[in-house]
């Protein structure tokens, strides 16, 4: 299997872009390359990488070089779910994500295992004839799912309550899957909230239309995937939450200094008045001179080792 990959991105003289591939196979082995990618025009990149038969997994990321600096996109790992897929050829387009971007952050770790949706599934398999749509939506309301609305009958044809429903994909990716055949261009297109239930469309990214040029010069026999640019939510996501230091602490099974495990019943209670987070002060190590300096939390001696101050004596077992 052949894959191509396209991304726009303008650079100065002495500027390109790079792929970091990983390629994991289904016997667990694993290959990694660094793919210089080639410029045509108009800020256009584009790479190609022949797959091993035994492929299940391709993870990558783009990387922006020059002489002696390296900037990786922001961001987990893309993923692309080659297992069992029959297309020998698949065309991608990606978007560069920016490290400033508010998506970068909520595409985070911390953001993703706690307010995204809890996905078991992989991601789908690009298939021939087939548009794959991705977009990144990792702050949705209960009982809702991203939808793609838009001019197109397996759109809904802009009817409120007929867009084509998304799946949910790890790391807070949506997915859904067009039939290039039965497309008449132009394809214009917005994502939305749909609630399940109710089957009614609830809320619309803001913004122009997207809009997908030339579908009509796509190979039939290749498959195809759009990782879109995230979903525009119109606004900072914003979540309640307490600041407090860990030394401020104070429970029945505590020694009066504050611990680590008084934060399990911090983090009760606040799921409990529903916020969203906790801040805590710098937890490092910061014994260096044995004096009342030390207890300056920003003090750290180092950036691994955790004060020992805020274990708790009966949990760590006997010696």
């Amino acid at each position: 299997m052949r894959l191509f990959f396209h991304i726009n991105y303008f650079t100065e003289w002495g500027e390109y872009l790079e792929i970091e591939l990983i390629d994991n196979t289904l016997q667990g082995s694993t290959e990694r390359h660094r793919i210089p990618m080639s410029y045509s025009d108009d800020g256009e990149w584009h790479a190609s990488y022949a797959t091993r038969g035994s492929s299940c997994n391709l993870q990558y990321r783009y990387h922006f070089e020059r002489p002696g600096f390296s900037l990786p996109e922001a961001g987990e790992l893309r993923l692309i779910n080659l297992r069992d897929s029959v297309a020998e050829e698949i065309r991608i387009r990606d978007f560069w994500r920016p490290r400033h971007d508010i998506n970068g952050i909520l595409t985070s770790r911390p953001f993703i295992n706690v307010f995204a949706e809890n996905v078991k599934s992989s991601f789908r398999k690009a298939k021939p004839g087939k548009l794959l749509l991705s977009v990144a939506a990792p702050i949705v309301k209960e009982g809702y799912v991203v939808a793609v609305a838009g001019n197109q009958k397996q759109l809904g044809s802009w009817n409120h309550s007929k867009p084509l429903a998304m799946k949910a994909a790890p790391n807070g990716i949506w997915q859904a899957e067009i039939d290039l055949a039965k497309i008449e261009e132009p394809l214009q297109y917005k994502y939305c909230f749909y609630h399940k239930k109710n089957k009614h469309l609830e809320f619309w990214e803001v913004g122009n239309d997207r809009t997908i040029p030339n579908l009509s010069s796509l190979d039939a026999a290749q498959g195809f995937m759009l990782n879109d640019t995230p979903f525009r939510y119109g606004h900072n996501w914003k979540g309640t939450g307490v600041a407090i230091p860990v030394f401020s602490l104070r429970s029945e099974d505590g020694f009066g200094v504050g611990e680590f495990n008084d934060l399990k019943p911090l983090a009760d209670w606040c799921a409990m008045t529903g916020m969203k987070m906790i801040q805590i002060l710098p937890v490092n190590e910061t014994v260096a001179s044995h004096s009342w300096l030390d207890s300056y939390p920003y003090k750290a001696i180092s950036v691994i080792a955790l004060h020992p101050m805020y274990l708790n004596i009966e949990k760590l077992g006997n010696f």
